[in-house]
């Protein structure tokens, strides 16, 4: 058996070799820590890619990527070839047309028709009508006429409500939820009144009726939370007609505050968001800021634009997914033959230009559904997103005498020669 009993000669040979195998050159080390450096730089590099691509994959999925560069007012293509497809109905006679939640809702001889999005009969209401206004929400469509006493409103399964009044009939102005109505009625040569009503189920309940002997009302809108109107009247003021905007509350008709508008009368209010009006006709562009107080350092009454006698005139003008309003300019006494261009602005609640598109044509009028905005002109039908991407265009043989959204991306447009759908996705 062989002895492994280490004398002391052998333990201090064997102590040296350990001692040289942990010693480490200086160089030999710098060049062991670049090597982790590097690899480290690797790691986090290929992290940092794999980090980005599942950024890139999950904003494209959930719309991230594109919501981003709306936000810093880049401009993409998003653009579609718009489907057409015709609508076999034929009204009869003179009419009126809408369209609301997928369904086609008009009015003719034959009284109110309700159609599905192909022209399929779905119900009807007998009633008369004489020169019928329609205006058309998201979900419903209101039904008047000038001077007449009948307010109806109708949605895809037929008739919501009926308002009958005692005086001729203003207009009528509905809530975006269409569970409140606002009807502007003539009380005498001088007076006017409003009368604020609540529908649940389809029946109506009357809030508040206010008269108003200075002003003579003729438009209203309502603020995207049900707690204000604003309502647009006309005064005389010596010998020149006057303009004002009434502010009140939902709850009890009480008025706020009432801003006059010296030598413009605005036939058209639509709200942005709780508080701020723009209030248009086609010489003026008016931003109106009110709080729910008497008074405020909020409070703005700012005219963002004047026709100042030039050329350029307002069309149109809608709100769009709460976020801006889009006014429609065109110019005025052109020549038929001759080629015009349009202009839509996207004014954000500061009335600050955000966006800004051309148009081909004289816009007619512009509308908006969720987050687009369709805007016509004599034979063309333009789509565009909330930002200004331009979506498609349908453009149209014949006049067109009113287009109305079937959905968010879906058109019904009413031609002098028929009824068609416009598709735009793509």
């Amino acid at each position: 058996m062989k002895d492994k009993t280490k004398t002391p000669e052998r333990l201090q040979m064997d102590m040296s070799s350990t001692k040289e195998k942990k010693v480490v050159s200086r160089k030999k080390f710098e060049e062991i820590k670049k090597q982790q450096r590097r690899r480290k730089r690797i790691t986090c590099t290929v992290l940092g890619v794999l980090a980005l691509l599942l950024i890139l994959v999950l904003g494209y999925t959930l719309g991230i990527y594109e919501k981003m560069l709306d936000a810093m007012g880049i401009k993409r293509d998003i653009s579609v070839t718009p489907t057409l497809t015709t609508i076999e109905y034929a009204p009869r006679g003179e009419y009126v047309i809408g369209a609301v939640a997928d369904s086609i809702i008009l009015c003719d001889e034959n009284g109110v028709t309700g159609l599905d999005r192909d022209g399929v009969w779905k119900w009807n209401v007998h009633c008369t009508i004489e020169n019928p206004l329609m205006r058309c929400e998201e979900s419903f469509v209101l039904l008047s006429e000038y001077g007449g006493k009948c307010v109806w409103a109708f949605d895809g399964n037929g008739q919501r409500f009926r308002y009958d009044s005692e005086l001729p009939i203003i207009g009528a102005f509905a809530g975006d939820s269409g569970e409140t109505l606002m009807v502007l009625c003539k009380q005498s040569e001088f007076e006017t009144s409003a009368t604020y009503l609540t529908c649940k189920d389809g029946l109506l309940q009357e809030v508040f009726t206010r008269k108003f002997g200075t002003y003579h009302m003729i438009a209203g809108a309502q603020s995207q939370n049900p707690d204000f109107l604003a309502l647009s009247g006309v005064y005389s003021s010596g010998g020149a007609m006057t303009g004002a905007v009434v502010f009140m509350r939902t709850r009890d008709g009480e008025v706020i505050s009432t801003a006059v508008t010296e030598g413009q009368v605005y036939p058209i209010l639509t709200y942005l968001n709780k508080d701020t009006v723009f209030a248009v006709n086609g010489e003026s562009l008016r931003l109106l800021r009110k709080a729910g107080t008497a008074t405020s350092d909020k409070d703005i009454d700012k005219e963002l634009w004047s026709a100042g006698g030039g050329r350029l005139a307002i069309a149109d003008a809608v709100c769009v997914n709460g976020k801006y309003c889009v006014v429609a300019y065109r110019e005025e006494n052109v020549e038929e033959s001759s080629r015009t261009i349009s202009s839509l602005i996207y004014y954000n609640s500061a009335g600050k230009e955000k966006h800004r598109v051309e148009v081909d044509g004289r816009i007619e009028h512009v509308l908006s559904f969720g987050n687009t905005v369709l805007v016509y002109t004599e034979n063309c039908v333009y789509m565009y997103n909330e930002t200004g991407n331009y979506i498609g265009t349908q453009e149209f043989s014949s006049k067109i005498r009113t287009v109305s959204y079937l959905d968010d991306r879906t058109a019904m447009v009413a031609c002098q020669d028929g009824l068609y759908r416009v598709s735009f996705e793509g």
